[in-house]
């Protein structure tokens, strides 16, 4: 039978801090010097596969352009067989010192890849940079050079002698497909890091096509833009200004001491008040006082998720910054944290290079509650700060996730290409492109917002409202096919239907009727357009937020919604509470598929 894996890396809160306290942003380090890093910042992450094309993912320090080829892995170091898919990409610019590109190799001489057989990629860089780079425009540089510098000799991202990464389609047969899945990476949490059980797992089966992991699904909270810990926020901080070399303005009223109020620890104020965010309605500050905020910040968080390029940094101890009593212990613990974790990178980047990734974003990609019910979009979309955090975090989760996810989306005339040339020309002016922000909005999706109100706009469809979004852009969802199975991913955020009548905070609908016709049935019915050789056998459906709970989650969710504690325990993030939306979602699942397997992660639990 097939075998599914998952794992949860558990949130723990760390304790409240005795005071809010100024830590001191001058403290840098000799490492600094973005010059010791690699080309390569992040990746190679193997993203979309399928037989006719390959996508990866890598952030670097310099604009190039991308080739990629994948070829037989056995042919590696041979001339016996020329490449079978090729493709270029050229990068696109977020700072200075950091560039991101998806870039897919397709079809070449009309083969095709093929299940059960190993497979590796290469990729070359070509250099256009004339940013004062030692490396000059027009070098060119290999998977290895890219890896490695100075201070990293030894960088790897191979099981084999030959260097390169590998991989193999799933199987037709199912009783041999592996599929790992795993959601709620918080990268300072107490747990250990599991995320390294996938590369033991590669590791022990990397030559064998039918034995080796097929699928890796991130299913939710891959980074959490809430709960950060206050060390991590201060790294961020010392790194983002050399990555991107231009600082983004809030869009908030005059605050004094607006400096202070964006120091690690210190942002509740802000978080709360002038972005309505509701991560800390438990009553812990820990989760909003250093919130992410800006785009800078949100693209930084990811980096350190991937990759152990950025982990060099020194993270100082509470008294370098200048907490004592429990703000020091808090502080001291989280760096313990974070340097257990620092120990895990180097096989999560190798895991994820050998690996077919991919993703869907939950509520803490963005904020605690993003979208949760009605009254948390008239809340935060209602503060002009509110909505950059969102735009922020969504923009950074369509580049650094969703392009490899859906990278057709992302070609010419498509609205993903609008966003990237939109995105490249708002960072190039330091944020401040008017032009630029509304195509960003708009391909982004985000609510519509009325000039009169200031809130965002809702339409009525059917028997529930829905977030007013522009046409033509961006869809989350996507579906998956390969051999037997297939695998559907849905958008339980952006597209809820929120209930007309009863209280602002009633939990809603997680797929709307729109939802529905635009998302689910297009790619249930997807398969029969397609010309398949073997009929789809299983049908994995992710959904972020758990289907199938534990009976006491629901009468918690039940008690909590009697006393009004919607923001308290996440009353609005359950299939069953709402009424209709499991069972429908169950009924249009079964009315089309056979066997179906739903992958979720949320709360903790699969």
């Amino acid at each position: 039978m097939s075998r599914f894996y998952g794992w949860h890396q558990h949130s723990f809160n760390i304790s409240k801090l005795e005071k809010t306290t100024s830590i001191g942003s001058t403290y840098l380090h000799e490492f600094m010097d973005l010059t010791q890093l690699p080309f390569i910042l992040a990746g190679p992450i193997l993203r979309r596969v399928e037989p006719e094309s390959v996508t990866v993912w890598l952030a670097l320090q310099s604009s190039c352009q991308v080739s990629l080829q994948v070829m037989l892995a056995d042919t590696v170091g041979t001339d016996r067989s020329p490449p079978i898919l090729l493709g270029t990409a050229k990068t696109i610019a977020l700072g200075t010192a950091l560039h991101v590109v998806a870039v897919t190799a397709q079809v070449d001489r009309g083969e095709t890849l093929v299940p059960e057989l190993l497979y590796a990629y290469d990729l070359s860089f070509k250099l256009s940079c004339t940013d004062g780079s030692s490396l000059g425009s027009g070098s060119d540089l290999s998977l290895q050079a890219a890896l490695r510098s100075a201070e990293f000799p030894a960088v790897s991202v191979s099981y084999f002698a030959h260097g390169l990464p590998t991989f193999a389609l799933p199987p037709l047969d199912l009783n041999h497909l592996k599929i790992f899945h795993g959601s709620c990476r918080k990268v300072h949490d107490r747990g250990i890091d599991a995320l390294p059980i996938v590369d033991l797992a590669i590791a022990e089966t990397a030559a064998s096509p039918l034995d080796r992991p097929h699928q890796l699904f991130f299913t939710g909270d891959q980074i959490y833009g809430d709960e950060v810990a206050q060390p991590l926020l201060w790294g961020i901080g010392q790194l983002a200004p050399g990555l991107f070399g231009w600082s983004e303005p809030l869009d908030i009223e005059s605050v004094e001491t607006l400096r202070d109020h964006l120091q690690p620890g210190n942002r509740q104020f802000l978080v709360e008040r002038y972005a309505g965010m509701t991560a800390s309605a438990q009553g812990n500050k820990q989760k909003t006082n250093s919130h992410l905020l800006m785009f800078s910040e949100y693209c930084t968080s990811y980096l350190f998720s991937w990759s152990e390029c950025l982990w060099r940094l020194e993270f100082p101890a509470a008294d370098r910054v200048g907490l004592v009593g429990k703000s020091a212990r808090s502080w001291d613990r989280a760096v313990r944290q974070l340097a257990a974790t620092a120990q895990s990178q180097v096989a999560v980047r190798r895991a994820l290079a050998n690996v077919p990734t991919y993703m869907i974003f939950d509520d803490h990609d963005v904020s605690d509650d993003w979208n949760l019910n009605q009254a948390w979009c008239l809340r935060v979309f209602g503060k002009p700060l509110g909505r950059q955090v969102v735009r922020n975090a969504l923009l950074a989760y369509a580049i650094f996730q969703g392009w490899g996810n859906t990278p057709e989306q992302f070609s010419l005339e498509r609205p993903g290409h609008r966003l990237l040339a939109a995105t490249e020309a708002w960072c190039q002016a330091g944020a401040k492109h008017p032009t630029a922000l509304v195509e960003i909005i708009q391909a982004l999706g985000l609510p519509q917002i009325d000039p009169l109100t200031d809130l965002p706009q809702f339409r009525q469809e059917e028997n529930c409202l829905v977030l007013d979004r522009p046409q033509n852009c961006l869809e989350w969802h996507y579906r998956i096919p390969a051999g037997a199975h297939e695998t559907i991913v849905l958008d339980t955020r952006t597209q809820r239907g929120y209930p007309i009548s009863g209280t602002l905070d009633a939990p809603p609908q997680l797929l709307s009727p729109e939802a529905y016709r635009q998302q689910l049935l297009p790619m249930l019915q997807a398969a029969e357009q397609e010309n398949r050789s073997h009929p789809i056998a299983l049908t994995l459906v992710v959904a972020p937020t758990n289907v199938f709970t534990l009976e006491i989650l629901d009468l918690l969710h039940v008690l909590g919604q009697l006393q009004n504690k919607a923001f308290e325990i996440d009353i609005g993030d359950s299939w069953n509470l709402e009424g209709s939306s499991r069972s429908q979602l169950l009924q249009v699942l079964f009315r089309a598929r056979q066997q179906i397997i739903v992958l979720s992660g949320d709360i903790h639990f699969g």
